[in-house]
């Protein structure tokens, strides 16, 4: 997996292709259902579990990690009543089913004390899947990476751009004077992870 230019070339085309094939698939299946009428009654909902990285700053992987491109994962509603427009917005895959209940137009009760769903805004908290144990607490421009291998020990690593570099989005951080800011974002981050994940899952 070392990104060189032949085997990332390699690479990128075969996730080009495999795209193109999904595509004509779910086009061709999709017409077929609407020649069937089944629009009428039926909303179909089709997503990703993940992004992909594919030589990014240096990172090649196949799953939900820290590089922005892995954190950008497609979703599609297609039924009757379901206007064609795109949406561009930070969240989970625990906001589906609020949202399939809402275009169904069914209160979805069991999510609306947000105790499942994540606000429709930043930061948003998210696993890396690529490094065992490491959370992010993912910002508009910037991230902030932590580790979770040392006993449920909420262990800070870095605050970053999506790029994974110290450039304008953070370099305030880390030029202000003893570090405040950078200690001030630190200690939001902290505290907005342990309050997803509960006061009570032992993070110190």
């Amino acid at each position: 997996m070392d990104p060189n230019g032949e085997n990332l070339a390699g690479l990128a085309n075969r996730y080009a292709n495999a795209a193109l094939y999904t595509d004509q698939m779910l086009s061709s299946f999709l017409k077929q259902v609407e020649a069937e009428g089944r629009f009428a009654d039926t909303l179909f909902v089709i997503f990703g579990d993940h992004g992909e990285s594919l030589g990014e700053a240096g990172f090649i992987a196949h799953a939900t990690g820290s590089h922005i491109k892995q954190f950008a994962t497609p979703a599609f509603f297609v039924g009757a009543g379901v206007e064609a427009r795109k949406i561009e917005e930070p969240t989970t895959h625990a906001d589906l089913l609020p949202y399939i209940c809402d275009l169904m137009g069914i209160e979805s009760t069991s999510f609306a004390d947000g105790s499942f769903s994540q606000e429709k805004s930043y930061p948003i908290l998210h696993l890396d899947e690529s490094v065992s144990g490491r959370l992010i607490v993912r910002h508009r421009d910037y991230m902030s990476i932590f580790d979770l291998t040392d006993r449920g020990r909420l262990k800070w690593l870095a605050t970053v751009s999506n790029e994974f570099a110290i450039d304008d989005s953070v370099a305030r951080l880390y030029t202000s004077k003893n570090f405040v800011e950078l200690a001030s974002v630190i200690k939001a981050d902290t505290e907005f992870i342990k309050k997803r994940i509960g006061n009570d899952a032992g993070l110190n």
